[in-house]
């Protein structure tokens, strides 16, 4: 009977306990509780959360605004850079499937409808001392940059699109109005790769500086070829890239450029380094190799060569460069 008795008295005060919970539970879900966290619609959020790196300053507001699917970016501006970021970012502020979306949100006053940038020069000179700054409007109808420059702009873009979340997908910025003035506290904010131990294929590289722009990184340092890989194959000394890793795993003066020109759309200078001849193993080896003279003085020899590489390709790229100001 002690045990029946026990065993009853255990249930009732576990059915007791799960009612306590329960009626606990419902009442922090009701509209108008204290502390309940289902007071807002939309949480405020935590601005650390949402921007990165952190802005030099910010104000934000408590209305929410919609993003609207067909939102323009537009500039007063010529710059084929700043067009390529504009068109870029509207691609990533709206999907391309959200174009064909049913949730789209009926235009009102609290819908977005436009960003419009506005830059004091188009010179697209990238540097260590470009200003960087800019200054962020968001709110409805019509959101605003102003910037120095068109990196400025662009730094702005990738701020714009982090405010952005995506509730039932439908786009919407929460907290605003925003107010954002920015400038980096560092102007060497770079990520280093190191091709010459480990060869990466040029689409790696891609991805790499895109997810560089989304930090507001402005520094890609290359290193290039080191004793392992000479991986640059160059058009005045062809043989050296057959101290590659395999003949497949080279990088040619067009690919360089196009990642050279991919990084400066996103605002991100190539420091490309080819290492000096007492670390160019792979190269004297390669010359060695090839013609047949002894390895030390194909060390020697090395520091030739790779001045060669440096002033011959300077040369061609000055060349082409002045052949295409020329053109336009």
């Amino acid at each position: 009977m002690k045990i029946v008795e026990t065993w009853k008295q255990t249930t009732m005060m576990m059915m007791m306990m799960m009612m306590i919970i329960l009626v606990t539970t419902t009442s922090a879900q009701q509209p108008g509780c204290t502390g309940s966290r289902y007071l807002d619609p939309i949480p405020k959020p935590v601005p650390e959360d949402l921007l990165f790196p952190l802005p030099s300053s910010y104000q934000s507001g408590i209305s929410s605004y919609y993003v609207a699917t067909t939102i323009t970016i537009t500039s007063p501006n010529s710059s084929d850079i700043l067009n390529r970021a504009m068109q870029r970012y509207i691609s990533i502020i709206i999907p391309p499937s959200f174009h064909h979306s049913s949730n789209h949100h009926s235009m009102d006053d609290a819908t977005i409808t436009s960003l419009e940038v506005i830059i004091d020069s188009s010179d697209e000179t990238l540097s260590l001392n470009t200003d960087e700054s800019y200054y962020l409007s968001v709110k409805a109808p019509t959101s605003s940059i102003q910037s120095p420059n068109i990196y400025g702009a662009i730094r702005a873009l990738e701020s714009f699109s982090q405010l952005i979340s995506y509730s039932s997908g439908t786009p919407i910025i929460a907290n605003g109005p925003w107010k954002i003035n920015d400038k980096p506290r560092y102007s060497h904010r770079g990520f280093l790769i190191d091709t010459g131990r480990h060869y990466l294929k040029q689409e790696t590289i891609l991805r790499t500086l895109d997810a560089m722009s989304y930090s507001k990184l402005n520094v890609l340092h290359w290193h290039i070829v080191d004793a392992q890989s000479f991986a640059y194959a160059s058009p005045s000394f062809p043989s050296l890239s057959s101290a590659s890793f395999s003949p497949s795993q080279i990088y040619t003066p067009e690919m360089i450029t196009n990642i050279v020109q991919y990084a400066k759309d996103r605002g991100i200078r190539v420091i490309i380094e080819i290492e000096t001849p007492q670390l160019a193993v792979c190269p004297g080896v390669s010359i060695s190799m090839i013609t047949l003279i002894p390895l030390s003085f194909a060390y020697c020899t090395i520091f030739v060569i790779i001045s060669g590489v440096y002033i011959c390709e300077g040369e061609k790229l000055a060349e082409e460069r002045e052949g295409k100001e020329g053109l336009a």
